[in-house]
């Protein structure tokens, strides 16, 4: 797994940070001889978090090979929302042997 962030001479403050992750090895068991993915992150503004940009995905490549197949996917992200959810854990009460 390999992580990059690039800035942008002409434009100071355009980072983009990136994640790749390669199969180490052949997974013939699954019928992969290759996979790859690359994700790359950008600032999203969030009106109930303003004071701060959440780096998010926007943009998410998959390259898988098998040995009688290749297979490119590319997915965008936008629209992100923000939510806010409470839960609890409760115990369940069990009856113990006696």
């Amino acid at each position: 797994m390999r992580f990059w962030i690039r800035s942008d001479l002409n434009h100071k403050r355009t980072i983009t940070p990136r994640r790749r992750a390669d199969l180490l090895a052949p997974r013939p068991e699954v019928g992969l001889q290759k996979q790859t993915a690359n994700i790359e992150f950008g600032p999203v503004q969030i009106v109930a978090a303003t004071t701060m940009d959440l780096w998010l995905p926007y943009a998410v490549e998959i390259e898988m090979e098998s040995p009688d197949s290749l297979v490119f996917e590319r997915h965008k992200y936008s629209g992100y929302r923000l939510y806010q959810v409470k839960s609890e854990i409760l115990s369940p009460k069990i009856a113990l042997p006696q």
